[in-house]
């Protein structure tokens, strides 16, 4: 807790919260969301935004978590690597049209086979 407050008191807009796992021998995650306790913890008690990471899958994982206050960002690795538009077609399944870029124009009346 005491490294985000002196990021704070130094002018840090917003920290990402990880536990780790930047090593190859590093245990794997704990399941899903596994990582937001922290992110919450740092968020009420430093008083400094924070983005989340951790096994965050889907749109309403995102939604319930900005919506419960635990974060203010989540990031998604796994699931923009899997999927590069997730973000795109989450917006999407909740019934949101994000602008295309003028070069993807053609795309957006396209509707896949299944």
């Amino acid at each position: 807790m005491e490294i985000a407050r002196a990021l704070k008191a130094h002018g840090c807009d917003i920290v990402d919260v990880s536990a780790g796992h930047a090593v190859a021998n590093a245990p794997a995650g704990r399941g899903r969301l596994f990582q937001t306790p922290f992110s919450d913890r740092v968020r009420h008690e430093a008083g400094l935004p924070t983005m989340t990471v951790g096994n965050i899958a889907s749109y309403a994982d995102v939604n319930s978590i900005l919506a419960a206050g635990r974060a203010d960002l989540c990031v998604l690795a796994r699931a923009h690597l899997y999927d590069p538009y997730w973000t795109r077609h989450a917006a999407h399944a909740q019934g949101v049209d994000l602008p295309w870029p003028d070069q993807y124009g053609p795309v957006k009346g396209f509707t896949p086979r299944r």
